[in-house]
């Protein structure tokens, strides 16, 4: 019987301690790692391939967020929605520009 194995190899360190988070592709060989659980988190980083590590976005996400949906736009822009905002649920959404390097508010 053969066993896949998995292989974990020691790499860039987070910024700041996050779990309940989304980590989704984007442009230009980086994953952006957007809102969590460590007291809510309200900003953002992304980890460049290119560099090999983790740096904060420029602005933080429209609304701190976690257990939350991230979804990768054909135009290349990532839409985050909903989730917890440490209290209760919540229905706002913020839009990444990697462009730019910001969120903007977005309308469900």
């Amino acid at each position: 019987m053969i066993r896949n194995q998995a292989f974990f190899c020691h790499g860039a360190t987070l910024n700041v301690e996050r779990y309940r988070h989304t980590a989704t592709p984007a442009a230009q060989w980086q994953s952006l790692l957007a809102g969590g659980q460590n007291s809510i988190i309200n900003r953002t980083q992304s980890f460049s391939i290119h560099f090999g590590g983790f740096d904060y976005t420029t602005g933080s996400m429209t609304s701190p967020r976690d257990a939350h949906t991230a979804t990768l736009l054909s135009d290349g822009k990532v839409l985050l929605a909903g989730g917890l905002d440490g209290n209760c649920h919540f229905f706002k959404c913020g839009v990444y520009d990697p462009a730019t390097d910001t969120f903007i508010p977005a309308e469900p």
